[in-house]
């Protein structure tokens, strides 16, 4: 790796680090550490998700822009699984879908859309699509602190 791809790559994965999804164990969302007052930032989320694409893409020379194509892409190569792509897109899907749906009822109430969101605010079920699209983010990022361990421990 040339010194300016593991700058890149440096901070691709810090990228992919930022975002602590609120979780704890046996997997319940809490509100607490990637949330304030209780809502969410699902651009944030988004984020990490979009980062470890990215870095993963790099790594292996996938020339696809979107990320659900780098993310198939990589999943031909046999660099993820086929169980693997099928979770990061419903992941992704899932906190996209809610981001949007988000920033129109912003727009009918008048308001300038945001990417957050009041967990109290959201169905039980929306609330279980959250909870495994974050499980999946936190499995992402320990993926990608193993793999990238001189960029993920600084």
């Amino acid at each position: 790796t040339r010194p300016e791809q593991r700058g890149l790559q440096y901070q691709l994965v810090q990228n992919a680090l930022v975002f602590k999804p609120p979780m704890r164990l046996p997997g319940n969302i809490y509100l607490g550490g990637g949330a304030e007052h209780g809502e969410i930032d699902l651009k944030d989320a988004l984020q990490s998700l979009v980062a470890f694409a990215r870095v993963y893409a790099a790594s292996h020379r996938v020339s696809r822009t979107h990320t659900l194509a780098r993310i198939e892409e990589l999943a031909d190569q046999g660099v993820l699984d086929r169980s693997a792509r099928a979770e990061i897109g419903d992941a992704y899907d899932t906190l996209m879908r809610l981001r949007l749906a988000t920033q129109v009822a912003d727009l009918r109430a008048g308001r300038t859309p945001t990417s957050r969101i009041e967990l109290a605010d959201l169905s039980r079920t929306r609330q279980e699509l959250m909870r495994q699209a974050f499980a999946q983010i936190a499995e992402l990022q320990k993926r990608a602190d193993d793999d990238f361990p001189e960029a993920a421990g600084a």
